[in-house]
C-alpha cells in the first residue's frame, strides 16, 4: 500500500491539480474534503492530458474530472474480498480506507503478489 503523498480538493483548478502531480510519481491524486475524507480520485492520465497544454481543462476544477465511484476496501479486509473487489471493479488500483472514510492509501493490483510474498517469508 502507498499513501498519495498529493491530495487536492474538488475546487482546486485541473492545472493547480497538473502542478502538485508534476514532482510526483503518484498514479492517481486523491481528492479529499477539509477534513481529509475521500471525495475520489483524479487519475494522472487525466491530470497531464496534453489538452491541458491550451488550457482548454487548465481552469476547470477537479471536481468535474475526479472519479467519484472509487473501489475501496479497508486495511482489515481478508486478502481474498480485496482480491475480489479489484475484479468486480475491473480495478487496477484501490483506495484504503479507515471505517470514517479517510483516506489511509492506495493498494495497486500488482501490489498483491508481494504482499503474499512477505507472508510468506
Amino acid at each position: 500500500m502507498t499513501n498519495p503523498k498529493v491530495r487536492v480538493g474538488p475546487n482546486d483548478s485541473m492545472s493547480s491539480a497538473r502542478l502538485k502531480l508534476a514532482d510526483s510519481t503518484d498514479a492517481a491524486l486523491a481528492v479529499v474534503d477539509a477534513t481529509g475524507r475521500l471525495l475520489g480520485l483524479l487519475h494522472r492520465d487525466m491530470v497531464m492530458h496534453p489538452e491541458l497544454d491550451d488550457g482548454f481543462r487548465g481552469k476547470s476544477s477537479v471536481r468535474q474530472y475526479m472519479s467519484q465511484r472509487v473501489p475501496s476496501c479497508r486495511p482489515s479486509d481478508p486478502i481474498e474480498s480485496v482480491l475480489a473487489t479489484f475484479d468486480s471493479y475491473q480495478a487496477e488500483m484501490l483506495v484504503v480506507t479507515d471505517d470514517a472514510g479517510q483516506l489511509e492509501g492506495l493498494i495497486a493490483r500488482n501490489d498483491i503478489p508481494l504482499f503474499r510474498d512477505s507472508l510468506v517469508s
